[in-house]
């Protein structure tokens, strides 16, 4: 009997020193024991046979270029980093930020790969949220925005916002001491560890407070704004997630004049599992990006391991194709982002195939090959929606499978969660390969995987629940039909004149007349002229929308030197032929730059100019 067991005993150990020998031999961290998700622990994410099993696809399209759906590298550098904190969540949070344009503030091909990344990572909160009704735009597929009360805003797609923004791309700002808004989540969204609550806003003396009411919490919150600290957001403990948020204004203090917020931020006090921000604002472009003055600090504080660029259609749609313009600002905000993030990775992406009025966008095409380029020069990773999509025409096939939307530029529900699954499974594949083949410096999927190859595409047996949008589609659509509109004024200060009495002569507020003209505090001279600038949103159907909030009817000033009128969509501007300017007293170039939306080197190049001086009287040519 005990020579029976003593052999068993063997057996065993024998057994189990080779199991332990394979993963060695594998250069697996983790041991594989079946576990919670797909029938694997989630230790095993070092394990290249679980990886490939979680690589599936609901339904599969002709169209779709699946055997080259990767992320790519020049140089492994790029991605290594965040691939290696893949395998780090049980223990760290794994921050990502996605910015992108209205197919991401939608959020419902983010949403895909936020729920399909927590599945398997683990849950590390919902990330960036913003009180958009407030900034007249509509939120994500998974909550609703409510206000009241009188609110101005800044979006990063304005011609000249008023207000400072950061990552989420839009700022709301009131004056209003009675005004609020809410946030309200289905029962789904929200889980019950999503109960630490960031509030990003302007910490000042002259910063209303905070009163908050959350369900499940039964007295209201009182929260100090107006006292400055070391973090850039108000943090907040609740007992568990409350899917109803809505926050008043309050006014404590005599010195307080106002409230800015820049967006809140859920997630769990756990520092593990995924942390997924999908920040996206409709029409954006590269430049919208440039506007966003605390974008550096944000980030520095909130340290991505990941950050996904997803725009850049709006910086060509409908207006000609400027390489130089789109080189340039994309190579800014690389440099923003690696200045402030230098761990992080950083993946560019193209855009799919689109159409502008039955004509395919064949800019498309050539931008896809530009931020390739960019991608590989500046050290960052790349993902080929265009190519893996289907190329040119390719939207034509999407919307005859009822995965375009009319308007052939954004998608369905059904396409956006395609278009998720595909990003996703570009993660995992380019993840497997880095696990299989560590030797793999630079992977270009058009080079080392054959469009016409027969691959085997694993279809899910299970259909995962497609996230359902309700409006937001529709309105992204509506806001693309948006022509923002800009009445540019020059008011010379008179002796006696105040900003807040010019501030009401033209329906605008002191704040937005500070940072326009630089101003730090409220004295103002006369003499020196003030630029000012009356912006309204027109549709395709002629309404407009203002979004100045005063309530007084602006009365045109007697003294306005003679306007040069800007007409600035979300895509392009159209500006009037040569002006010219005569210099008055206080004139300085970078005033003059401002006033007519050129730059002081432009102004230089085109009069001959080889300083800075002025010269009352002289006359500028300004284009």
């Amino acid at each position: 009997m005990r020579e029976s067991l003593k052999k068993n005993l063997i057996y065993y150990m024998a057994g189990l020193s080779a199991l332990i020998c394979f993963y060695a031999f594998t250069g697996n961290a983790f041991m594989y024991f079946p576990g919670k998700v797909h029938g694997y622990d989630k230790d095993s994410i070092s394990f290249p046979q679980y990886i490939k099993r979680l690589i599936t696809y609901n339904k599969v399209y002709p169209f779709i270029k699946y055997n080259q759906n990767y992320i790519e590298w020049s140089d492994y550098s790029s991605v290594s980093g965040f691939y290696n904190k893949i395998k780090l969540t049980q223990s760290r949070k794994l921050k990502i930020l996605h910015i992108g344009d209205s197919h991401v503030q939608a959020d419902i091909f983010t949403g895909y790969i936020r729920n399909q990344l927590q599945d398997l990572l683990g849950e590390g909160g919902r990330g960036f949220v913003f009180p958009y009704a407030a900034a007249s735009t509509h939120a994500a597929y998974d909550y609703k925005t409510y206000c009241n009360g009188k609110w101005d805003f800044s979006r990063n797609i304005q011609p000249y916002p008023a207000y400072e923004m950061g990552i989420t791309g839009a700022t709301i700002h009131t004056e209003d001491s009675s005004a609020s808004f809410k946030l309200i989540f289905p029962s789904w969204a929200l889980k019950d560890n999503f109960n630490v609550l960031k509030i990003y806003c302007r910490r000042s003396p002259e910063s209303f407070n905070l009163k908050l009411k959350a369900s499940g919490v039964n007295s209201p919150l009182y929260i100090d704004c107006n006292s400055f600290n070391d973090k850039l957001y108000i943090e907040i403990k609740l007992p568990k997630a409350s899917d109803t948020l809505e926050f008043f204004v309050n006014k404590t203090d005599t010195a307080q004049k106002s409230f800015d917020c820049y967006g809140l931020l859920i997630e769990t006090s756990e520092d593990k599992g995924v942390l997924y921000n999908s920040v996206g604002i409709n029409g954006a472009g590269l430049s919208s990006i440039l506007k966003e003055d605390l974008l550096l600090y944000q980030l520095s504080e909130l340290k991505p391991d990941l950050v996904i660029l997803d725009l850049g259609l709006n910086d060509f749609y409908k207006v000609a194709f400027n390489s130089a313009d789109i080189e340039k600002n994309l190579s800014n905000i690389i440099d923003i982002i690696q200045r402030a993030s230098p761990d992080a990775s950083i993946i560019l992406c193209d855009g799919q195939d689109v159409y502008y009025r039955y004509w395919d966008e064949v800019n498309c095409k050539n931008y896809a090959d530009l931020m390739r380029e960019i991608a590989f020069r500046k050290g960052c990773a790349f993902y080929d929606y265009y190519n893996i999509c289907g190329g040119q025409y390719s939207m034509q096939k999407w919307k005859s499978n009822k995965l375009a939307n009319y308007d052939m530029v954004h998608l369905t529900p059904s396409g956006y969660n395609i278009r998720g699954e595909l990003f996703l499974n570009a993660l995992l594949n380019s993840y497997y390969l880095s696990l299989t083949k560590p030797e793999l410096k630079t992977l270009i999927a058009t080079k080392e995987f054959s469009d016409t190859a027969k691959i085997k595409i694993q279809v899910a047996s299970k259909n995962i629940p497609e996230i359902k949008d309700t409006d937001v589609t529709a309105s992204s659509i509506k806001e693309l039909s948006q022509v923002w509109k800009t009445q540019t004024y020059y008011y010379q200060i008179k002796s006696g004149d105040n900003l807040g009495a010019v501030a009401i002569k033209y329906g605008v507020n002191v704040k937005q007349l500070q940072k326009w003209n630089g101003l730090k505090g409220t004295s103002i001279m006369a003499g020196k002229t003030l630029v000012i600038y009356k912006q309204t949103l027109t549709y395709d159907n002629g309404t407009q929308q203002s979004i100045n909030t005063q309530t007084t009817t602006p009365i045109q000033p007697k003294k306005i030197i003679p306007v040069q009128t800007k007409t600035q969509t979300t895509n392009t501007v159209t500006t009037t032929k040569t002006n010219k300017y005569k210099v008055a007293n206080g004139d300085n170039l970078w005033l003059i730059a401002r006033k007519f939306g050129t730059t002081v080197d432009k102004i230089k190049k085109l009069n001959n100019m080889k300083s800075d001086a002025l010269k009352i009287g002289m006359v500028l040519i300004i284009k």
